[in-house]
């Protein structure tokens, strides 16, 4: 004879003194709490996986490059992850620079997505295209993504 009765919620033998426990009667009751606890430990849905975890802890990563005065400019970031944002600065420098006899500002700093960016830059994977000069952008601001000598921070963020 197994148990006298069963709990409520799983169904688990609930023993009395006078039971006569019987081996199957624990291994049944060990699959159903296996079943249901591996289940509900490894469902994303309500649990954090891995990758989510690691996101959380080191949610942005920094890299640093150097103006190379070239017009154009892919970028392959050193992240370990694809950026869902970047946050670009210049180091050193303001956000931006206002040369009044010229009528121009210098832009330091941009802000580039997958689906939309600070004009001059493009975000694709791990891929940020900066642009340096060129046409000015509402009649007088110069995009300087890509100065020469000048060091440039983006921050990523996952």
């Amino acid at each position: 004879m197994g148990s006298s009765s069963r709990t409520e919620n799983l169904g688990l033998n609930r023993w009395i003194k006078s039971d006569r426990p019987v081996m199957e009667d624990f291994n049944a009751d060990n699959e159903i709490v296996d079943s249901i606890l591996g289940g509900h430990v490894s469902n994303d849905e309500i649990h954090l996986n891995e990758t989510q975890r690691q996101a959380l802890a080191l949610p942005y990563d920094m890299y640093i490059y150097h103006g190379t005065g070239v017009q154009n400019r892919a970028i392959e970031l050193g992240f370990d992850f694809e950026p869902r944002l970047c946050i670009l600065l210049a180091v050193s420098a303001p956000i931006g620079v206002i040369d009044i006899p010229n009528d121009t500002h210098y832009n330091y700093f941009g802000v580039a997505t997958k689906s939309g960016s600070t004009d001059g830059l493009t975000l694709s994977g791990k891929t940020l295209s900066v642009i340096q000069g060129g046409t000015m952008v509402a009649r007088y601001e110069m995009r300087s993504f890509n100065e020469i000598g000048r060091s440039y921070l983006v921050i990523g963020f996952r």
